[in-house]
């Protein structure tokens, strides 16, 4: 994820951006809280951390999407 911060933006889409970079990075970083309330058995942790991330990766495959940027609107393989 550092070496996007370095990319030039293109003008007039950096909001758009801004939220589908930072979606990205919350949901990815959600992983560590998922994984530590899954090994410590708390149900209620981990429910809350993964509907986090969820919803944080989903802000932005949505941002994603409005830019036509397809493959990082999907999960998974590319």
């Amino acid at each position: 994820m550092d070496e996007i911060g370095g990319l030039a933006r293109p003008e007039g889409d950096g909001e758009r951006l801004d939220v589908m970079i930072a979606g990205f990075e919350r949901g990815f970083a959600g992983a560590d809280d998922i994984a530590r309330a899954s090994r410590a058995g708390d149900d209620a942790a981990f429910r809350a951390a993964a509907a986090d991330a969820i919803r944080s990766l989903n802000d932005a495959r949505f941002a994603a999407a409005e830019y036509g940027l397809d493959a990082c609107a999907r999960l998974g393989r590319p």
